[in-house]
C-alpha cells in the first residue's frame, strides 16, 4: 500500500495556512459535559513564593497563584472529532488535508509512505502527544482515555512506540490493552480532546486508582516513602543521598522506582500516609496508589517550579504540599531543617 495522504496534507496545509486537524473534522461531538470542581490550597511554608526563581512554563505561575488558596475550577466539555478517512504514519495523523503529531519526532514522518500497512475501520485514537511523550501523563491521562474508549463500540488504537518500563505491569492491573500501529489507513477515526478535567474524566481517573489499588498482591508496613530520582539531568537534587539517610533514620522507606516492579510500587504506596520526592513523573506512582487523605510532598527545583501534580492529588483525594529547594548552580539542594519544617507543617495541617 502506498499512501499519498502525508504529501497531500502537507501541500494543503500550506495553502490553508496550517489549519489544525480539529478544524477540518467531518463532525464533532460532545462526549462529556463541562463541570466545576473545588480544590484545597497547597500546603507550604510562608516564604515559598519568595524562593521561586522561575517556573517551568508561563502558565505554571498562574496555577501556583491559584492553588495557594482554595477555590473552584470550571472544566470544559470533552470533545471528539471524527474523520471519515485518515492515515496514520510514524506517529502522525493525516486527514482532510491537515495533520497532527502524536509523538515528539514529527519531522521524521516521510513525505510519502510506502509499504504494506493496515486497513482499519471504526477506531478511536486513544492517545495524545503528551501521553506519548511523558510517562507520568501516560499513567494519569493516557490510561483514562483508553478507559473512555473501552466503553465505546469503536476499537481503541494507538501509535507505535516502545512501551514504558512499567507499562506492562500497569496494563495488567487496570485490564487495558491497546493495539498500536506504525502505518494504517483508517475508515472512521475518532480523535478525542480529553484534556478537560470534567467530572466524567475524574470518574475515569478514580476507576483506574481503584483497579490499581485493588491489584496489589501484598502490602508493606505503611511507612512514609522517599522516592529517589535516578537520572534526569534537568532536576538533580545534589544532596539526595544525604536526605535519604536523614529520612531513613526517621522511619521512611527509601525507594527507587526503576528498581521496582509495578507490584512492588503499589505495595509500597498503598498504605503510605506520606510520599516525598523531587517534582516529576515518579510522583504519578503514589498518585495512583496512595490511600485517600495521604499527602504528597514535592521538592521543587527553584528554576523549574510547576504545580502539575496538584490537579492529580485533587482528583485522587490526596493533599499536596511542596517546598522550594535552594539553587546550587549545577542543580539544587534542600536543607534538612527546611525539610523538617514542612514535614511538621504537614503533620499539623
Amino acid at each position: 500500500m502506498i499512501s499519498f495522504q502525508p504529501l497531500i496534507a502537507r501541500a494543503r496545509r500550506k495553502l490553508l495556512h496550517g489549519q489544525p486537524l480539529e478544524a477540518v473534522a467531518d463532525k464533532t461531538e460532545t462526549w462529556a459535559p463541562g463541570s466545576t470542581s473545588e480544590y484545597r490550597p497547597i500546603i507550604q511554608l510562608p516564604d515559598e513564593g519568595e524562593r521561586i526563581i522561575a517556573f517551568e512554563k508561563p502558565s505554571a505561575k498562574d496555577e501556583y497563584i491559584r492553588f495557594c488558596s482554595s477555590g473552584a475550577l470550571t472544566h470544559k466539555p470533552t470533545l471528539a472529532h471524527h474523520y471519515k478517512r485518515a492515515t496514520i504514519a510514524d506517529g502522525m495523523v493525516f486527514a482532510n488535508g491537515s495533520m497532527k503529531a502524536f509523538n515528539d519526532h514529527p519531522g521524521r514522518s516521510p513525505v510519502m509512505r510506502r509499504g504494506v500497512g493496515e486497513h482499519l475501520r471504526d477506531q478511536i485514537l486513544a492517545t495524545s502527544w503528551v501521553t506519548e511523550t511523558y510517562f507520568g501523563h501516560w499513567v494519569t491521562d493516557g490510561l483514562a482515555l483508553e478507559l473512555l474508549a473501552q466503553d465505546r463500540p469503536e476499537t481503541a488504537l494507538g501509535v507505535a512506540r516502545k512501551p514504558w518500563v512499567h507499562e506492562p505491569g500497569y496494563r495488567t492491573l487496570v485490564d487495558l490493552q491497546l493495539h498500536r500501529t506504525a502505518f494504517a489507513e483508517v475508515e472512521g477515526l475518532w480523535i478525542v480532546n480529553d484534556e478537560s478535567l470534567n467530572q466524567r474524566r475524574t470518574d475515569r481517573f478514580r476507576t483506574l486508582r481503584q483497579r490499581i489499588r485493588a491489584g496489589a498482591t501484598n502490602d508493606r508496613s505503611g511507612a512514609p516513602v522517599f522516592i529517589l530520582r535516578d537520572g534526569g539531568a534537568a532536576r538533580p537534587l545534589l544532596n539526595q543521598a544525604a536526605l535519604a539517610d536523614f529520612l531513613a533514620r526517621r522511619g521512611f522507606t527509601i525507594l527507587s522506582p526503576e528498581a521496582e516492579s509495578v507490584d512492588g510500587l503499589v505495595a509500597a504506596f498503598r498504605n503510605a500516609p506520606l510520599v516525598v520526592s523531587v517534582e516529576g513523573s515518579a510522583l504519578c506512582h503514589p498518585v495512583m496508589a496512595m490511600p485517600e487523605g495521604g499527602t504528597i510532598l514535592a521538592i521543587q527545583p527553584p528554576r523549574r517550579v510547576t504545580c502539575i501534580q496538584k490537579n492529580n492529588t485533587d482528583w485522587a483525594g490526596l493533599r499536596m504540599a511542596h517546598t522550594v529547594a535552594d539553587d546550587a548552580g549545577t542543580g539544587f539542594t534542600l536543607d534538612e531543617d527546611r525539610l523538617m519544617r514542612i514535614l511538621d507543617l504537614i503533620d499539623r495541617s
